[in-house]
């Protein structure tokens, strides 16, 4: 959750200092060049550290639905704020974790 919430702060001042509209902003998110970035890139590096952790997030942004977990890697990734529940099923916390991340640990 703290992610998010650093996300917010970064999105409103981006959006207020840079001068982006939020249609460019939302366009750039999942980039390397995304206000965004560092913390993406330290959940991608947490996630390479454990490849089965990685695998499992893995085929939750690789799906429109929902997906039952394991509880012990659904507590894992819930505790990194990278899924959020959906009554005994999980998906990802944010729209831009899906995007990044289901290009990113598309190769595993």
């Amino acid at each position: 959750m703290t992610y998010l919430l650093e996300f917010r702060q970064t999105q409103n001042f981006y959006l207020k200092r840079q001068q982006v509209s939020l249609e460019k902003l939302l366009q750039i998110a999942s980039t390397e060049v995304s206000p965004f970035r560092v913390p993406l890139r330290q959940h991608l590096w947490n996630l390479q550290q454990h490849p089965e952790l990685a695998a499992t997030f893995r085929q939750v942004v690789m799906t429109n639905a929902p997906v039952r977990l394991k509880s012990k890697e659904a507590f894992k990734l819930q505790s990194m704020g990278l899924i959020k529940t959906q009554s005994d099923d999980w998906s990802p916390s944010c729209n831009l974790y899906r995007q990044y991340f289901s290009s990113q640990l598309g190769e595993i």
